[in-house]
């Protein structure tokens, strides 16, 4: 049997890591809190739905080291659904950061740039960098279509 060398455990390394999860754990707990209470003004018919929503709010895979904005705008959708008597569903934040992830490994369609670009400014209100011209869909439709083909295939 041959010697293999075992390198040191990277303690702070890993107590970086650690400390980094839980950290944003936390301020993930803190918005879902800060977006239920703010539902549940808006929509006090339905406080007590909303405020049990807590538990679907529990930060998606998909999500998970992501900018907490993103995080925000998918509890507001949430909260927002249930607050309007609907059932909550993936949000468009989670579709986001599904394509955005794709699009790192295969280059876009029309449509599926113009989707990001509606989702983008959905989430975040702005294109960081100016003005730029929409990406026309290439299929009337065409950004819905990729929506939902993502909403469905996240939601198994």
């Amino acid at each position: 049997m041959r010697d293999q060398a075992v390198e040191p455990l990277d303690t702070l390394g890993l107590l970086d890591t650690v400390g980094g999860l839980i950290g944003g754990a936390f301020a993930c707990m803190e918005v879902a809190e800060e977006e239920i209470a703010k539902a549940r003004k808006k929509y006090p018919a339905r406080s007590e739905e909303i405020n049990e929503a807590f538990g679907l709010l529990c930060t998606p895979e998909i999500l998970q080291g992501k900018a907490l904005q993103l995080y925000r705008m998918h509890a507001r959708e949430v909260v927002t659904r249930i607050g309007e008597g609907l059932e909550p569903r993936v949000s468009d934040a989670m579709v986001l950061a599904a394509l955005s992830e794709w699009s790192l490994e295969h280059m876009p369609n029309q449509d599926a740039r113009a989707a990001m670009e509606q989702l983008y400014l959905g989430v975040f209100d702005e294109i960081p960098g100016g003005e730029i011209l929409p990406t026309p869909e290439y299929t009337p439709g065409g950004a819905a279509q990729v929506i939902e083909g993502v909403r469905r295939r996240l939601s198994r």
